[in-house]
């Protein structure tokens, strides 16, 4: 008998194939899911690498912006705009240079070793940041002294970042924040007057930000004008007069009356400053290591800064155009001058500093202190 003969057999092979394709469908939804269910479990892994590789970067980066709102304090908002901008313009520099040196198949030690390095160059940033602020802070403070009042900057010491700070105090425009190849920084003056090929200028005045926080870790920001004081000498300086070795031991006799009110009788000796004795110390070697020592070595400048004076004198000065920074011209392109009566700062006796000079100010100013020295005891 044939198939179509035998029903039981046509509906057991229908029921087979029912089961089958039910089976089919249950493997095949079952692999659907597992294959999602390891779809999510690796965007979740990718996610969490993401999060431990770049997670320490972007809170840096952003605590690096952050702090960069309000920069410097500078009152001039497009002077502070333009700064911050570079801030952020360093900042998304560093990260792209991150995103380029990692690839897809770099393994999460070696993502690592990579994070690590730009997260240093985002602290050297902070730090150089830091320094300039507080530089800048006490390049304010002093700002209103006179060249010869205490306290006052030494402007031939660090004279590159005197002259950026003077350029964003002038509101030039022209001081630029760069990140260097190896990691530092620098921090740059542009000429506007020498213009490039490509769109840029020349630069003028350029100075390393992070060698220069790591030497004024040392050497401090600035030198400062310092008052001499010859005070805490005193007593030494009258013992080489007394001793003979810039004045004379002389005698008198005694004046005033006993406690019995009769007249004192014989002579008491005293001593004076002798300008002979003087003149001829003062160019031995222990005279010259005398006048040194009064002074700090490191601020030396600062001490002959504050020897000078201030006199009124008629300046000539270029007239800078505020919109611009630059100096104004004429229609012949000529740059504007203009004469005002100004206080002058004049170095002592006219001259520049010198080691040489400073130690003969010195003597120059214990002599004046000491000339009248008559009547020591």
């Amino acid at each position: 008998m044939g198939a179509y003969e035998n029903p039981q057999r046509l509906q057991t092979y229908a029921d087979q194939m029912a089961k089958n394709i039910t089976n089919f469908y249950q493997s095949t939804n079952a692999s659907v899911g597992s294959l999602i269910a390891k779809a999510k479990k690796d965007l979740q892994d990718a996610e969490k690498k993401e999060a431990e590789t770049f997670g320490s970067v972007d809170a840096a980066l952003a605590k690096v912006e952050q702090d960069s709102k309000g920069f410097l304090g500078l009152s001039n908002e497009k002077e502070a705009a333009g700064l911050e901008k570079q801030i952020q313009d360093n900042l998304e520099l560093i990260r792209s240079r991150m995103d380029k040196e990692i690839t897809p198949d770099m393994s999460l030690r070696e993502i690592n070793k990579i994070k690590s390095k730009y997260v240093n160059q985002i602290s050297t940033f902070k730090a150089d940041l830091d320094n300039l602020a507080a530089a800048y802070r006490e390049w304010n403070e002093s700002k209103g002294l006179k060249p010869n009042q205490e306290g006052a900057i030494v402007a031939s010491y660090n004279p590159e970042m005197i002259s950026i700070f003077k350029a964003w105090d002038d509101d030039k425009y022209n001081v630029r924040i760069t990140a260097g190849p190896d990691g530092d920084f620098q921090i740059s003056e542009l000429d506007f007057e020498k213009p490039k090929g490509d769109g840029s200028y020349e630069v003028s005045n350029s100075l390393n930000l992070t060698n220069w926080r790591n030497k004024s870790a040392t050497d401090g920001y600035f030198q400062n004008a310092t008052k001499l004081d010859l005070k805490p000498v005193e007593t030494e300086f009258e013992n080489l007069i007394k001793d003979g070795t810039i004045g004379k031991k002389m005698f008198r006799d005694k004046i005033g009356t006993d406690s019995k009110g009769k007249a004192l009788k014989g002579t008491e000796e005293y001593y004076v400053f002798d300008p002979k004795l003087y003149k001829d110390w003062k160019i031995t070697p222990a005279g010259q290591q005398y006048a040194d020592s009064l002074v700090d070595s490191k601020n030396a400048e600062g001490y002959w800064q504050a020897l000078g004076t201030q006199d009124i004198q008629s300046v000539r000065k270029e007239v800078i155009d505020p919109t611009t920074g630059m100096p104004k011209r004429n229609n012949s392109g000529d740059i504007i001058y203009e004469t005002k009566e100004e206080s002058v700062y004049n170095p002592y006796l006219g001259q520049e500093y010198s080691p040489a000079n400073l130690r003969n100010a010195i003597f120059d100013v214990m002599a004046s202190k000491y000339s009248q020295a008559t009547n020591i005891q």
